[in-house]
């Protein structure tokens, strides 16, 4: 049997490696489907984990950011609360280990969930099904067509010119030092390798590890998969048709200034300001009528490394700070952190039994989600957990 998410979950209660069905939500249209379009929902849709139970560790799409994991082992888990980051790591290399241990888990609820993430909402529609599914179609096209052209050495390469007598030499017209064949011309030529430097793969291929264009694509394909990078598929063949339909030597020119600005702060630049700082504003804490609490919370998030810090204070209306906590953390968005902090702020006022308070935060995307409780598919797990809290405390106000 294959095993469950909850294999790698740090909760006493949840040490069953049973498998079930897939099955989909209600809101999803699977009774009129055929075979094809449920196979869709299942490979484009993705997972909320709380419990999970109902998820396939192997075969399911649960760890935001990439696609079913493939299997990789199986294994227990040890008792305890959350994800098994030692468990984790005994079982996925580092990188989908550090996305798995990012992924937001159910606390509360603990109810597996079905989002679709092409809505803010994670509600399925037809329209971003269709748009999905033309999509997927479209990558799968375009990579089929590149594979097929350099498989069968028609793409009009000096090389291959010169051997149908229809150029005067077969050495790149470019840099004039190696023939001009298709790796060479979407790889190995200095210009080309400046490009792929870069661009937003920010790969180096040298005579090393190119032995033909075919393998390279298949092997960077599949790094940038691990590597966990969105629509990799559709950017890779963009990157290598904009190679071959960019042949002239002032575009070429162009785009080895710009890798030479893009290259030169590299040290300095790498990281946005904008993710290394918050931005500065003036903020005036408005305190609460003298019979309630203020809860305040806030988070902070790096989109390189995925790192997060959050904060809870808890003050009367005099200002003065009854209790808060702090913690750090990994997880996928913005958005989440900030979820993540709400969260806290309330397991706080259920554990200590703090009655008619308000909470307050400066997510007003979050804000807006919990007063219409309609969950946010990057942050579902989360919300739902915020929902049923608030339902156990109907005196907490929420701002």
């Amino acid at each position: 049997m294959a095993p469950s998410v909850n294999v790698i979950l740090k909760n006493p209660l949840l040490r069953t490696l049973s498998r079930m069905m897939f099955s989909l939500p209600t809101f999803f249209p699977f009774q009129d489907m055929d075979a094809e379009g449920k196979d869709f929902l299942k490979r484009r849709g993705r997972w909320s984990v709380g419990r999970g139970t109902e998820i396939d560790i192997w075969k399911d799409n649960w760890v935001v950011g990439i696609d079913n994991l493939g299997r990789h082992g199986e294994g227990q888990t040890r008792r305890g609360e959350g994800w098994d980051a030692n468990r984790i790591k005994e079982l996925f290399p580092g990188n989908i280990a550090e996305l798995i241990n990012r992924t937001p888990i159910s606390l509360i609820n603990k109810k597996d969930n079905f989002v679709w993430p092409y809505r803010l909402d994670g509600q399925y529609s037809v329209k971003s099904g269709y748009h999905s599914a033309k999509e997927e179609k479209d990558t799968k096209e375009e990579i089929k067509f590149n594979k097929a052209s350099t498989m069968h050495r028609i793409l009009p390469v000096n090389i291959n010119l010169y051997q149908q007598r229809c150029a005067i030499k077969p050495s790149c017209s470019i840099c004039q030092g190696e023939n001009e064949t298709v790796e060479h011309a979407l790889l190995l030529c200095p210009w080309t390798r400046a490009v792929w430097f870069g661009s937003s793969l920010q790969i180096a291929p040298t005579a090393n590890n190119v032995s033909s264009f075919e393998k390279w694509m298949i092997d960077t394909v599949r790094k940038i998969k691990s590597g966990t990078r969105k629509e990799q598929d559709r950017i890779l063949c963009k990157e290598s048709a904009h190679f071959s339909a960019n042949k002239n030597q002032s575009r070429i020119e162009q785009l080895a200034t710009e890798y030479h600005n893009i290259t030169e702060g590299c040290s300095t630049n790498n990281i946005p300001r904008a993710d290394r700082y918050r931005e500065r504003r003036r903020i005036t804490w408005r305190p609460p009528p003298q019979n309630r609490l203020k809860v305040n919370t806030d988070a902070a998030y790096h989109r390189k490394t995925g790192t997060a810090a959050s904060a809870v204070v808890i003050r009367n209306w005099q200002g003065k700070i009854i209790t808060g906590t702090t913690s750090r953390f990994t997880t996928t968005s913005a958005i989440a952190a900030e979820a993540q902090a709400y969260r806290e702020a309330l397991i706080i006022i259920k554990n200590l039994q703090i009655l008619n308070c308000i909470i307050e935060t400066d997510c007003l995307p979050l804000v807006q989600a919990i007063k219409a409780r309609m969950p946010i598919a990057e942050a579902d797990a989360i919300i739902r957990d915020i929902l049923q809290l608030l339902d156990e405390f109907l005196d907490v106000g929420a701002t």
